[in-house]
C-alpha cells in the first residue's frame, strides 16, 4: 500500500483590471496588491488509484472549473470525478469570479484560471515521489463565532459562547528521506481582517501557508477552509462588535497558527496512516421557501440594500419560472486511509453542520472541507428558529427564500447513506 504524492502551486495573482469578491468595495477593480495569490495542487496515488486536491486563494471556486477539471483530469490523468476535491480559502480580497458575483466578473480572469488549473495539476503530477502520510489535529484559539443572542434578534457579533469548531486539521506528507514536503490543513475561520479593501491579499490562509513554506523548506502547504460560516477571526473583536484589522494582526495569526503546526509536526505524535482510498460524490436536494415574484420586485430598487443584491433580486425576478424552490448541495467523501476521511460539502457551512457530519460518520476520523461552490449559507434547524444574517442570506446566493426546516435529516442521512457506498 505504497504512497505516492506531488505537489505544486501556480501564481493566480491577476494581471489585469478585476474586481475584487467581497472587499467591502465589491464592484471596484483592485488597486494595488500587497502580496500575490495562488493556486496549490495536491496528488496521491496509492495502488494505482490517484486523488487530487486544489485550492485556490479566492472567495470560492469559479462556476464552471469543477467539470473543467473532471474532463481534463479522467482525460490526461485517469482521475476519477469523486476522487476531485476543489476547495479554497474563502479569500475576500481576492479576484471576482463567476458564481457569487457574476456581474463583476472578469472573462480574461477566467480563462486565465482554467489555464493555471491545467498547469498546476500537470505539475503536480510531474513532481510524483514515494512518500508516506500521517494525520492530527490540534487546537487553537484563533476564531470566534459570530452570532450573538441579544434576546430580541441574532446579531452579526462576537459570541464567545457560540460554537466553533477551533481544530487545525493536518494531513502531513514526508519524503522518503523524511522531509515534510507537503501539509493538508483545514481551520474554520473567515479570512475577514479587511486590511484595505482595495489590495489583493491572500489573508490569514496564504500568510500560514508562507510561513510554512519558510519554516520546511520544499514544502508545499494547501489550505482548505472549514466549517467557517459563522465564525470570525478573534484578532478582529473590538468589544461587542467586529472591526477592520491592518496587516499587523494578519500576520500575528497565521505566524501563532504556524507555530502550533511546526510544533504539532516535530512532536513526532501525528499519527501515521496507510493509504487506502476510496471515494463516493452525491448530492442533495435542499428546499427552499418560495416568497413570491413581488418581494423581488420591491428589492430591486430597496435602499438598504448593496448594488450587488439589488442586482441578484432583479435577476431573480426577471428569471423566477426557472427558479427552482430549492438547490442542490454538492457533497462527497474520500477515504485517505482506513478511518481517515475527507467530508466535503459545498457552499458555506456553519460548524454545527461539520458537527453533525462528523456524527454522521461516527467512527471515523473527519477532515472537514466546505465551499467547493458558491451555493448557499448551509443552516441547521436550530439557526432556521433562530434567524440572523446566515438565515436571511438568500438574495446574495439568488435563492427564492431561506432555506426550509428539515436541513439536519437531508445532511445526516445523505452522509450516512454516503459512507455506506464508499468504495
Amino acid at each position: 500500500m505504497a504512497l505516492r504524492f506531488g505537489l505544486s502551486k501556480k501564481n493566480i495573482t491577476p494581471v489585469i483590471p478585476t474586481c475584487l469578491a467581497c472587499s467591502q468595495k465589491k464592484d471596484t477593480p483592485y488597486e494595488r496588491i500587497h502580496d500575490d495569490i495562488f493556486l496549490r495542487c495536491a496528488v496521491l496515488e496509492s495502488k494505482g488509484r490517484k486523488i487530487i486536491i486544489l485550492s485556490y486563494d479566492l472567495l470560492f471556486p469559479p462556476r464552471g472549473i469543477d467539470a473543467t477539471v473532471r474532463e481534463f483530469a479522467k482525460s490526461r490523468h485517469g482521475v476519477e470525478p469523486p476522487d476531485i476535491l476543489i476547495s479554497c480559502t474563502h479569500n475576500h480580497n481576492s479576484p471576482s469570479t463567476l458564481g457569487y458575483n457574476d456581474f463583476s466578473s472578469t472573462p480574461e480572469y477566467e480563462d486565465f484560471l482554467k489555464d493555471a488549473t491545467a498547469e498546476c495539476i500537470d505539475e503536480a503530477f510531474k513532481n510524483i515521489i514515494p512518500g508516506k502520510m500521517e494525520y492530527g489535529a490540534i487546537q487553537g484559539n484563533w476564531n470566534i463565532n459570530r452570532r450573538r443572542n441579544t434576546g430580541k434578534e441574532i446579531r452579526l457579533a462576537p459570541n464567545p459562547e457560540g460554537p466553533v469548531d477551533n481544530n487545525i486539521y493536518i494531513l502531513r506528507l514526508i519524503s522518503g528521506k523524511g522531509d515534510t514536503r507537503g501539509l493538508l490543513l483545514s481551520y474554520a475561520c473567515h479570512p475577514v481582517h479587511y486590511p484595505d479593501p482595495l489590495a489583493i491579499t491572500s489573508e490569514y490562509p496564504g500568510f500560514l501557508c508562507k510561513y510554512l513554506e519558510e519554516e520546511f523548506k520544499g514544502c508545499i502547504p494547501l489550505f482548505v477552509q472549514g466549517a467557517g460560516a459563522d465564525s470570525r477571526p478573534l484578532s478582529t473583536v473590538d468589544g461587542d462588535r467586529f472591526t477592520m484589522r491592518p496587516y499587523e494582526f494578519i500576520e500575528d495569526m497565521a505566524m501563532s497558527m504556524k507555530n502550533s503546526i511546526s510544533a504539532a509536526v516535530l512532536s513526532g505524535e501525528l499519527i501515521k496512516a496507510e493509504p487506502s482510498f476510496a471515494s463516493v460524490s452525491f448530492r442533495l436536494e435542499i428546499p427552499t421557501e418560495d416568497l413570491g415574484k413581488e418581494y423581488f420586485r420591491y428589492n430591486i430598487n430597496n435602499p438598504s440594500l448593496s448594488e450587488h443584491l439589488k442586482r441578484n433580486a432583479k435577476f431573480i425576478f426577471t428569471n423566477y419560472a426557472s427558479i427552482k424552490p430549492s438547490f442542490s448541495l454538492e457533497c462527497g467523501i474520500i477515504r485517505l486511509a482506513g478511518d481517515l476521511v475527507v467530508a466535503h460539502m459545498g457552499g458555506e457551512p456553519c460548524c454545527e453542520i461539520k458537527f453533525m457530519v462528523e456524527k454522521a460518520l461516527s467512527g471515523l476520523n473527519v477532515f472537514f472541507a466546505g465551499y467547493t461552490d458558491s451555493c448557499a449559507y448551509i443552516v441547521t434547524d436550530r439557526m432556521i428558529d433562530e434567524g440572523g444574517y446566515e438565515v436571511r442570506c438568500f438574495i446574495e446566493y439568488l435563492h427564492k427564500g431561506r432555506i426550509r426546516k428539515g436541513i439536519d435529516e437531508i445532511i445526516d442521512t445523505g452522509f450516512r447513506e454516503a459512507a455506506a457506498r464508499l468504495t
